[in-house]
């Protein structure tokens, strides 16, 4: 997922009053990024996948805060 996608998910779940899901690979958090709501995990091929739910409102401000450091 490209930080574009992320951030589109992150606008509609804020509009509808929801949540971020995504599933990431055990010890693959990106540095920094907020933490969110372990709801799961399960193992496929081998590798196992932490579901997450996360605050829309807090992915985009670490979206924006990201984009500040890069510029």
């Amino acid at each position: 997922m490209t930080i574009e996608e992320l951030k589109k998910e992150a606008e509609e779940a804020l509009k509808r009053g929801g949540y971020v899901i995504l599933r990431i690979p055990k010890g693959k958090y990106p540095r920094k990024f907020i933490r969110g709501t372990l709801l799961a995990e399960e193992l496929k091929e081998g590798v196992i996948f932490r579901v997450y739910c996360f605050d829309p409102q807090k992915i985009l401000e670490f979206i924006n805060r990201a984009k500040e450091v890069s510029n």
